[in-house]
């Protein structure tokens, strides 16, 4: 009786959508947070915190090379910012020694809401 509990319990709990909650209203999202877990931004993956590169570049000091509206875009449409080739995308591409490159190798592997990529890049801001 007690493994049917249990599997009813798993069964109801992989029927919820995982993507169809709604924050609770005074929600406040965590940049640092967002950075670090898998469900959220997932950064952690491909960047560290330092100047060290790991998969993507270290972002030690993307504070002061970048602001934060570019961040936002960024976050937001990696490639399309990455087409439209700014200033700040431009300086990016140099310091890669990626002038030629066609696509950037960022991925957004989950989708943040507004709110979520603001302080995500909040926190880049920091860094």
């Amino acid at each position: 009786m007690k493994y049917w509990a249990m599997a009813g319990f798993a069964l109801a709990l992989a029927a919820c959508p995982a993507g169809d909650h709604k924050e609770a209203a005074g929600y406040k999202p965590d940049g640092k947070y967002i950075f670090n877990n898998a469900a959220k931004g997932n950064c952690i993956t491909c960047h560290r915190v330092t100047a060290e590169k790991y998969v993507g570049p270290g972002l030690a000091g993307t504070g002061a090379l970048h602001s934060r509206a570019w961040l936002e875009r960024w976050l937001a449409d990696p490639q399309k910012v990455w087409n439209e080739n700014g200033a700040e995308t431009l300086d990016l591409k140099k310091r890669m020694n990626a002038e030629t490159r066609k696509f950037t190798g960022m991925k957004v592997i989950n989708l943040l809401q507004d709110a979520e990529r603001a302080a995500l890049a909040d926190y880049l801001m920091t860094l």
